[in-house]
């Protein structure tokens, strides 16, 4: 089932023909389906949140049990701080954007030294 989530997930998330939520309404009734919405959203929002929404973040990384990624993002003009756990499975979306990936690689290279 979590396969089938993120699935969907990646299907949302796919710049050249993404899951349209009109056309597939019907899909979009299962808990499901619904959930991949969820992880959808929340990913989208920590990528505004990566991309500087706040000025140049500062990301810090810690593992936690069962392959699941802490991360810390500091937004020095919002003066503010986002901590956000996220799985394996999600970690992996958010890499496949190359601007993410250039913000979390020095974070997660942290992580591989520890």
């Amino acid at each position: 089932m979590r396969d089938f989530i993120f699935r969907v997930v990646s299907r949302l998330r796919a710049e050249g023909r993404p899951l349209s939520r009109n056309r597939h309404f019907h899909a979009f009734q299962s808990p499901e389906t619904r959930s991949a919405l969820r992880i959808d959203r929340r990913l989208r929002s920590i990528e505004r949140d990566l991309r500087g929404r706040g000025g140049v973040p500062t990301v810090g990384a810690r593992p936690l049990e069962g392959g699941e990624v802490e991360l810390t993002i500091r937004l020095p003009s919002l003066s503010s701080v986002r901590t956000a756990r996220l799985s394996a499975e999600e970690l992996e979306l958010l890499l496949e954007e190359d601007d993410i990936r250039r913000v979390l690689t020095p974070a997660l290279a942290a992580l591989e030294d520890h």
